[in-house]
């Protein structure tokens, strides 16, 4: 215990004496405001610090391994009895990192900018902050509404293309979280690949809200590599009319248990009521559909879904009275 203390309080000392001390770089502030202010820090366009997961690794350049610092212990009343210790200042261990990033890993809006900020401290904070634990709930938010924090300010004041340029390489960054939101400015089909090839396999809920920067193929890219999700929620992207991510989401997640659709008043219902025809039953036992436009043959669809226990539709009045026959 002894040991942890000593370690714990070097680790302090270094962290604090960043700022002023001569031998370490001057952006290095050791504080995550200064590496989220780095994030953030591109003036509105699309280079800048952030413009890859490289730029975690400028970020932690600021950080040595084993840096030798100066601190100051005031051991008297007088600046005669101020002497000075030299400490040799390890690392934290891995699990008070993992401590951090547990409490640091919340579903709000501002979390993930905060998580980006922790791995900018030094590559071994990066390298245990990227792995996420299955239970975190990883939010991509590109329209924060007023708030006093400087770094969601400057995060507010970006670009749709800045901010894609961060969700993106955040995107491929963080592994191993099980839900997503994904809204706003800055969510584009990149953004979604890139969460479905570094988190893809582990995700069973997934929410994606008011993307006009989201089409057809970025969804269905999603969806082809989410074959555990069970929970899907698709709300105000326009940009996905087409409707043919609807046969991946299907055919593609056979834990898929609640569908909620809402805001998608020209959604094209046609490509999945052609591929129903070869389904034998989907293990749906929530449908939620709002503000959608629903196919003269939407009771076929129903009809594959003979486990369904809640439902929530409106539309044209025949085509819900075709869904309830086809029910």
């Amino acid at each position: 215990m002894t040991g942890m203390m000593k370690q714990l309080l070097a680790a302090k000392a270094f962290f604090s004496s960043r700022r002023s001390s001569s031998t370490l770089p001057t952006r290095a502030s050791g504080s995550l405001s200064r590496g989220a202010d780095d994030l953030c820090a591109t003036s509105g366009g699309v280079t800048g610090p952030l413009s890859g997961v490289d730029a975690v690794d400028s970020l932690s350049d600021c950080c040595n391994d084993h840096s030798r610092v100066e601190e100051e212990v005031d051991v008297g009343t007088t600046p005669q009895n101020a002497v000075v210790e030299v400490v040799e200042a390890q690392h934290l261990p891995d699990g008070v990192v993992e401590l951090i990033v547990k409490q640091l890993s919340t579903s709000e809006p501002s979390s993930l900018l905060t998580l980006l900020a922790l791995c900018g401290t030094c590559r071994q904070w990066r390298h245990v902050a990227r792995s996420l634990s299955r239970d975190v709930h990883v939010t991509f938010c590109g329209d924060f509404a007023f708030t006093p924090q400087p770094l969601l300010q400057r995060f507010r004041r970006l670009t749709p293309a800045a901010k894609e340029v961060v969700f993106a390489s955040a995107a491929r960054l963080f592994t191993g979280y099980g839900q997503v939101t994904l809204s706003g400015d800055g969510i584009t089909n990149s953004v979604l690949e890139g969460v479905a090839s570094c988190s893809g396999g582990l995700l069973d809920i997934v929410k994606i809200d008011g993307c006009n920067g989201v089409s057809d193929p970025g969804l269905k890219a999603l969806l082809k590599a989410v074959p555990d999700m069970e929970s899907f929620y698709l709300e105000d992207v326009p940009n996905v009319a087409a409707g043919f991510f609807l046969v991946h989401l299907f055919e593609r997640c056979p834990k898929l248990k609640t569908v909620h659709l809402s805001y998608i008043p020209s959604l094209n219902w046609e490509p999945c009521i052609l591929s129903s025809f070869r389904w034998t039953e989907l293990p749906i036992t929530k449908l939620h559909v709002r503000d959608v436009k629903l196919d003269p043959e939407f009771g076929n669809l129903m009809s594959k879904m003979p486990h369904l226990e809640e439902l929530e539709i409106d539309g044209n009045a025949r085509n819900l009275r075709s869904a309830a026959m086809g029910w």
